[in-house]
């Protein structure tokens, strides 16, 4: 479990901030040959719940993140489906204390949990990317936000726990 450094987080971000959603298949059929009970999760995740755009942007974010995994000193190995069940379920039991806090409560406690993480950058783009998001006025729906990030986490933790 070896922490992605910001410097390869920054890396990979920029090499992927112009690509439109024409041009990333490519990448998707990567990572499906690589980590497809992943790609699976992703694709299945908030799919009834989720805007076009709200799917988009978690592949996209998805995909993001897969990279900057890989170019860890040792990528990980392919996620059995199982682990991602188990990860998504101890995410659900760390997330239950988020319920009914203020939103300035919730931002509090996140940035406590990204801080302790092993994958402190990788989750800290997560979290500026759903932020930019705003910027933008991208219809990304604000409760959505919070469901896109802990898609990403489990999909982080699942990733980190298999390097």
């Amino acid at each position: 479990m070896q922490t992605i450094s910001p410097d390869t987080v920054e890396r990979v971000w920029r090499q992927r901030i112009e690509i439109s959603p024409e041009e990333i298949e490519p990448f998707a059929i990567e990572m499906e040959g690589e980590q497809p009970g992943l790609l699976a999760y992703l694709l299945a995740a908030g799919e009834e719940n989720f805007s076009d755009d709200e799917q988009a942007l978690m592949l996209y974010m998805g995909l993001n993140i897969w990279e900057m995994m890989r170019q860890g000193v040792s990528g990980p190995k392919a996620v059995p489906v199982e682990a991602v069940d188990v990860m998504e379920s101890r995410n659900i039991t760390d997330f239950a204390v988020f319920q009914g806090q203020s939103a300035q409560d919730i931002e509090t406690g996140l940035s406590k949990f990204i801080e302790k993480h092993t994958q402190p950058y990788v989750l800290g783009y997560a979290i500026n990317m759903l932020a930019q998001e705003e910027e933008t006025g991208e219809n990304i729906q604000e409760e959505n936000k919070a469901r896109i990030f802990f898609y990403l986490k489990t999909m982080v933790d699942c990733l980190d726990q298999h390097q």
